[in-house]
């Protein structure tokens, strides 16, 4: 449940008032409070979420406790036991960090990878809708490809085969990229011990600036029954797909191959815990993973970061959680942080 008394944001952070509920269990009530502090502090990061999307187009991400990291602060402007004594009440004073939740690793893997399809050419006499669609889902899901908006994508376009016109239906979505998938099915002779299925699966992935590749890929699987056949040629037939195309197309980075060594060297700084604080703010919105001090001295320190983004994206997100009056620099392929920017 979310109340929105008032909604207030600056450029590096968002407020909002935001109600929380949860159930008394075994008359419980400390417990109840917390649980439905939590509830309003999702409510309140949710609430950002809604905020954003109708300006930035974005998809509202699956809201989950691994978000609270990126609550700065809250207050709580009322608390009670409800009327049947049954639930506990809580309106907090929300205050979220805007940078980080910009950044956080689940919001940016649900953009990233968002991602509808449809298919046409598979005989639904033969294999259900419902079997083939999970096969679908299945494996795009293997491949980290995130379907929240298939089933509202696919109740807008069921029975329309005009390509422009579900390219369009697209572009009002959210996902970023659509599979268009068209099957061929073949089956042999029963009589032939050897008979096999085969299908040939025509794969279109198109992205929002209308781009596309289109890649056709054939296997087949020895006939028992056409039923098990036909699942089994959809299974591999997606797998070879989905295989070039997070190889070639849409590439899912991992952390370990995207990390490599930055430089950063603050001077000027008041002390270390303004160092630290720096440092760990870094490791919790994942621009960083770990860091190593090389050298201190009164009012300089050098640091190796292990970053998981480049020196001029790493001097944006410094310059935005220092303020605008930091002075924050790359100089001989290190970044230099200066505290005191007289």
């Amino acid at each position: 449940m979310i109340g929105l008394l008032f909604c207030s944001t600056n450029v590096y952070s968002f407020s909002t008032d935001a109600t929380g509920v949860a159930h008394i269990k075994n008359r419980n009530i400390k417990a109840a409070k917390k649980d439905a502090i939590n509830d309003a502090l999702l409510s309140g990061i949710r609430q950002y979420y809604y905020s954003i999307a109708p300006v930035e187009k974005i998809q509202i991400p699956k809201i989950t406790n691994s978000y609270l990291k990126y609550v700065k602060k809250f207050i709580v402007l009322s608390d009670k036991v409800d009327e049947t004594n049954r639930k506990y009440v809580v309106n907090l004073q929300v205050t979220v960090d805007t940078i980080g939740l910009s950044d956080a690793s689940e919001y940016t893997s649900q953009q990233t990878n968002s991602a509808v399809y449809s298919i046409e050419g598979i005989d639904y006499m033969l294999i259900g809708r419902e079997v083939s669609e999970q096969i679908i889902t299945d494996e795009l899901k293997k491949k980290n490809f995130i379907l929240s908006d298939q089933d509202y994508f696919e109740y807008s376009i069921r029975d329309d085969s005009n390509i422009k016109k579900i390219l369009k239906k697209f572009n009002d979505h959210n996902a970023n990229f659509y599979f268009n998938l068209v099957a061929d099915v073949k089956f042999d002779d029963f009589t032939n011990k050897d008979s096999k299925c085969e299908l040939i699966l025509t794969t279109t992935v198109y992205n929002k600036v209308s781009n596309k590749t289109t890649l056709r890929v054939n296997t087949d699987s020895k006939l028992n029954d056409t039923v098990t056949c036909l699942e089994e040629v959809l299974v591999k037939s997606m797998q070879k797909t989905l295989d070039y195309i997070r190889g070639q197309v849409v590439r899912l980075d991992t952390l370990e191959n995207v990390s490599h060594k930055l430089n950063i060297i603050i001077i000027n700084f008041t002390n270390m815990v303004t160092v630290n604080n720096l440092l760990n703010s870094l490791k919790d919105r994942k621009y960083i993973s770990d860091f190593n001090i090389k050298s201190f001295a009164q009012k300089e320190v050098t640091i190796e970061v292990t970053a998981f983004i480049n020196e001029a994206d790493m001097v944006k997100r410094l310059s935005l959680l220092l303020g605008t009056d930091m002075n924050v620099y790359i100089n001989d392929n290190e970044i230099i942080v200066n505290f005191n920017n007289n």
